[in-house]
């Protein structure tokens, strides 16, 4: 054999196989994502995997595709796909417990006994951890025997008694101020149906200083708006407060 020969048959066997078939930009997955039969998926669902191919040329293709997860087959699906079709393919997941990647790849495509070459052979892999679902009794019990171990009994019999002890306080404040307010609203009151006849510039103080009062007596009397209009102007007060130091501050770190 000559030198040329030998060179040339060496040429054609290590030609690319991919040169031997098709490249079909128009045929294969439709998206890159696989979606689920559930939004949710927890330990023990049976759930199923989807995903859909197109078929983009003039005769039918026939696919062969593998759901996997990870290196593990969860299973092998044979499809012909006519021409301008969408198909829809699925397979069977079992969740258990653990981290998954789950993705489809086409192993072949093929019109008639002519093999095709597609640009995507296989879909993104989706990731997705089946933990163990936890009840709200246990968390529930987990937090309050770890907040046991960081403060002792006697420390929470402090911080209760003080609580209780100011939110007492705080509630017998509440309902003094609450008929005092309704004191004066009510007294507001019969002054305007007894001052019919004064000027509309009284008329008019008369009636935002009932307005006041009416907005008063319904902050305290609703226990949640009170506290909530409590914790606002703490925090707007603290967060004065901050600033006032903060600038305080500056001012004598640049005098010095």
């Amino acid at each position: 054999m000559s030198i040329k020969r030998f060179v040339f048959l060496s040429l054609v066997f290590l030609l690319p196989v991919n040169g031997l078939f098709a490249v079909s930009p128009n045929t294969g997955f439709v998206s890159n994502k696989i979606w689920f039969s559930e939004e949710t998926i927890n330990e023990g669902d049976s759930v199923k995997i989807y995903t859909a191919v197109f078929n983009g040329e003039e005769k039918s293709v026939k696919f062969s595709v593998n759901f996997l997860n990870g290196d593990t087959l969860l299973s092998k699906k044979d499809i012909s796909v006519a021409p301008g079709e969408t198909k829809t393919v699925s397979a069977d997941f079992k969740a258990v417990l653990g981290h998954h990647e789950l993705f489809v790849q086409s192993i072949k495509a093929s019109i008639g006994a002519e093999e095709i070459i597609l640009e995507k052979d296989e879909t993104e892999k989706t990731k997705i951890s089946i933990v163990k679902d936890v009840p709200v009794t246990v968390a529930k019990d987990a937090l309050v025997g770890n907040l046991s171990n960081a403060f002792s009994e006697e420390t929470l019999s402090k911080f209760g008694f003080w609580f209780n002890e100011h939110f007492k306080q705080s509630e017998e404040f509440r309902y003094k101020k609450l008929q005092n307010f309704k004191d004066q609203k009510e007294e507001i009151s019969e002054k305007r149906e007894d001052s019919k006849d004064v000027k509309t510039q009284t008329k008019v103080l008369m009636f935002l200083h009932f307005s006041l009062f009416a907005i008063l007596v319904f902050i305290f009397s609703v226990q949640f708006v009170f506290y909530a209009l409590v914790v606002v102007l703490s925090y707007i007060l603290i967060r004065w407060v901050f600033r006032i130091i903060i600038r305080l501050f500056k001012r004598r770190h640049d005098e010095e």
